[in-house]
């Protein structure tokens, strides 16, 4: 379980550190 829960927090992080690199680089000229 430990491992399955690490894994999606990871998931998560990566899913919202591409959110954020998205909207940096929109924003970005």
């Amino acid at each position: 379980m430990l491992a399955s829960e690490n894994t999606h927090t990871i998931g998560i992080k990566k899913l919202k550190e591409r959110m954020t690199g998205r909207k940096k680089g929109k924003s970005s000229p």
